[in-house]
């Protein structure tokens, strides 16, 4: 089910755009609770298709100051990170052998970026740089097709 984001506005200090919110407003705005993994989410989005893993999900993600996603992987999907608003948010991700640190946040020019991908079966940890962080995940299941008869498919153009 979706539910609407909390009111953005405005920072009067530059073209950021900031929620005007306190953390518990925001978790209580979007009606989230406690994640296992660490902070607080909602489930935005779920594309079940019948079945009882989901192709694709979608939450919000909060995390406060001391709270932190713990390292955890998603075997059988990749899932991308949408930041919002807050402080930075610091993603570690590892393939197993070697760990990159993504900053996810708005200031281009020191290396922050909005978005990050984590491939299926890698590592992923995160923690807030500052009072909060508001993100967004995405979980995205690989797509197997089913081929009937043997055959490839094929367009018709």
């Amino acid at each position: 089910m979706y539910r609407p984001m909390a009111r953005i506005q405005s920072n009067r200090s530059g073209n950021k755009a900031n929620i005007d919110m306190e953390p518990s407003q925001i978790i209580e705005t979007l009606g989230m609770q406690r994640h296992p993994e660490g902070g607080w989410f909602v489930e935005t989005f779920r594309d079940a298709r019948g079945q009882s893993r989901a192709h694709s999900t979608a939450i919000y993600y909060l995390l406060e100051a001391g709270d932190k996603s713990h390292w955890h992987r998603v075997r059988d999907a990749a899932e991308v990170w949408h930041f919002y608003t807050g402080a930075p948010l610091l993603l570690s991700v590892s393939d197993g052998n070697r760990v990159e640190h993504i900053t996810l946040g708005t200031d281009l020019a020191n290396g922050e970026r909005p978005q990050a991908v984590v491939p299926a079966d890698f590592w992923q940890a995160a923690r807030p740089l500052g009072r909060f962080t508001l993100v967004a995940e995405e979980t995205h299941r690989a797509a197997r097709r089913r081929q009937e008869n043997g055959t490839a498919p094929h367009s018709s153009g």
